[in-house]
């Protein structure tokens, strides 16, 4: 056998070719990234084409079939194209029936793909209605049996056909909507005797009192978001939990200090200055790596109250605390950061030397952000802040500042060369000049660099010509364009 086709009758070889088709999340702007996730969903988007040449590969040949389907009912957004594969499934008066009993021949073919399925994400389109007698047949059929056995993901709103989804292999559930009161109960005790290791959950709507008590009880949960004000205090039973995003009450909660969530490691927040420094009272053991605070936009308390309030309360993690995202926080204790996130909406000016000393105090970043609302006055930041973070942060991977590159600011020639592995640049300041001096600029400091994009809009003023301003696009082209350069020069020299 040639080896090109011994190469493909591994499965490992082929799921790899193939993943290249399979589906990937709507890419985001470089500042709305986030540095706590707050979704578990999987990506579900399929390019233009991608579906159907996997259902192509898997009609190819039957070496190629299972990896391709595989890949294709990976991830689906509803549960009618697997039900669809029933000869007498149809959809009457808006509402989708079968018009049969399910004979074992056909629902062998249904089982076949529903293996398949790891993840089922409904979409934010209307959820298919089902009648009762449809749901009835269903679950005489599978008995005590998941319709879904391999599913690991569930993101569904709580309706009669989600109960047919419980299965002991899956990982996270998301409740989409707010069911009403007392449903959701009945729905998690239903998980926890179907799901005991149920690792993640997620709501629309908030826990309750009784919902917390419950999910105290699943012993392997280490993530949930949404908890009501009245349930703070049953949150000490979740021992085992590793991440929570939660809105903290503006009520007092006077919960007990020291250590309510032991191994608690990222945590998103959101409230008034008062009730965060309370909750955060309670987790003084908390081991926390990665936090997010959210101040509420009504809060009277003072920007420099709010200063002292982070820097006094977040340094009690600095030997932990890895992933860093604040309002209104200057903060450069914490040498071990890898991720940071600053959001302002009032004019903070951050010059070069401000940049050098972050820069060599965290010299382990490998994602910066620096993010300012309505702001178009001209920075003081220059290229010498760009020097500053390409010598002393190697680790360094997506960056987001607000910097000036006016044309008598730049050096004909980059001064410094390096070989810095920076992916991802953001200006959050239109440029003037030559796109391509500033071109070469970036890539003598971040050869590697795989997309430049900016602010191109400055504000109108009637003073300024907006014809004087470049495009960050041109600016990602010249890039690209020194990027191919510099590669056809080092393979000419080497033929020579």
């Amino acid at each position: 056998m040639p080896t090109p086709h011994r190469a493909l009758a591994i499965p490992e070889i082929l799921h790899l070719i193939f993943s290249e088709f399979k589906p990937h999340r709507i890419p985001t702007h470089i500042t709305s990234r986030e540095l706590v996730p707050v979704r578990w969903d999987p990506p579900s988007n399929f390019s233009y084409g991608d579906q159907d040449t996997l259902a192509k590969l898997a009609r190819s040949c039957k070496a190629f079939s299972q990896v391709a389907l595989a890949i294709l009912w990976n991830v689906q957004s509803s549960i009618v194209p697997l039900l669809s594969l029933l000869p007498f499934f149809n959809k009457r008066k808006g509402r989708y029936t079968l018009n049969s009993k399910i004979s074992p021949g056909s629902w062998h073919r249904v089982e076949r793909y529903a293996f398949f399925i790891r993840h089922l994400v409904l979409s934010h389109l209307r959820k298919p209605e089902f009648d009762e007698f449809c749901l009835v047949l269903l679950a005489q059929h599978l008995k005590d049996k998941a319709l879904l056995p391999s599913l690991q993901t569930l993101s569904y709103p709580i309706c009669g056909e989600i109960f047919l989804f419980l299965n002991p292999r899956l990982q996270s559930v998301t409740i989409q909507n707010d069911p009403v009161k007392g449903v959701k109960s009945v729905f998690l005790q239903s998980l926890l005797e179907k799901v005991p290791s149920l690792e993640r959950i997620s709501s629309d709507g908030p826990f309750s009192l009784a919902s917390v008590i419950m999910l105290a009880q699943f012993p392997q949960l280490t993530r949930t978001k949404e908890i009501t004000p009245g349930a703070f205090h049953s949150m000490i039973g979740l021992r085992h939990l590793v991440e929570l995003h939660i809105c903290v009450p503006t009520a007092t909660m006077l919960l007990p200090p020291g250590n309510i969530l032991p191994t608690l490691q990222i945590l998103s927040l959101q409230g008034d200055t008062t009730m965060i420094q309370e909750f955060l009272g309670g987790l003084a053991k908390s081991p926390l790596r990665s936090l997010k605070v959210m101040f509420d936009a009504g809060d009277a308390d003072i920007w420099e109250n709010r200063w002292r309030f982070c820097l006094k309360m977040i340094a009690r993690w600095s030997a932990s605390l890895l992933c860093l995202e604040l309002e209104e926080v200057e903060i450069l204790q914490l040498g071990g950061l890898e991720q940071f996130r600053f959001k302002s909406n009032a004019v903070v000016e951050l010059d070069d030397e401000w940049f050098y000393r972050m820069a060599k105090a965290w010299r382990r970043i490998e994602h910066l952000v620096f993010e300012f609302f309505h702001t178009f006055t001209e920075p003081s930041t220059t290229m010498a802040s760009l020097e500053s973070l390409a010598t002393f942060c190697p680790n360094l991977q997506e960056l987001g500042l607000r910097i000036s590159f006016q044309p008598s600011k730049l050096e004909a020639t980059p001064r410094l060369v390096l070989d810095h592995g920076l992916q991802r640049l953001y200006i959050d300041y239109p440029m003037s000049g030559d796109n391509g001096l500033v071109a070469r600029h970036l890539v003598a400091l971040f050869p590697q660099l795989q997309q430049v994009d900016g602010t191109d809009d400055k504000a109108d003023d009637d003073d300024c010509e907006s014809s004087s301003w470049g495009e960050w696009e041109e600016v990602d082209t010249m890039v690209k364009f020194c990027q191919a350069t510099i590669q056809d020069e080092r393979r000419r020299a080497v033929r020579d």
